[in-house]
């Protein structure tokens, strides 16, 4: 293959992730609003929220460019499936688990106490 036409490659592919990543991100917000709808959220879900559209944009871009080197040259792009990426699949899964709340965007602490705490597992019935 020639340099433009992995430039091309390239391109979609990266159009591709970052389509997915966005979506994944949308689904983050979606449960920022559902889980989080108080003052304290407003700020992640704005950033959150911000951060969507961005890399909406991008991909939108990366595509668009791809399909430009495309048309330059004659010979057609056969783009394979991009790689798996799960980047936000980990958050997501953690927002089952309910912890301990997140500080603000403003620097403050979250929780007044101070200290240690032990972890528990969820669904831990055993006392100490």
């Amino acid at each position: 293959m020639t340099e433009p036409i992995l430039s091309a490659l390239w391109c979609t592919r990266l159009a591709d992730v970052l389509a997915d990543t966005a979506e994944q991100v949308g689904d983050l917000v979606g449960r920022l609003v559902q889980d989080w709808p108080d003052a304290h959220g407003s700020p992640w879900l704005e950033r959150a929220g911000l951060l969507h559209r961005e890399l909406d944009r991008q991909a939108a871009d990366a595509s668009q460019l791809g399909a430009e080197l495309t048309r330059e040259h004659a010979d057609p792009v056969a783009a394979a499936p991009p790689p798996p990426v799960d980047l936000v699949g980990a958050l997501l899964a953690a927002a089952h688990n309910r912890g301990a709340r997140l500080a603000g965007t403003d620097g403050t602490r979250a929780d007044p106490d101070r200290g240690m705490r032990i972890a528990e597992l969820p669904g831990s019935t055993e006392t100490h």
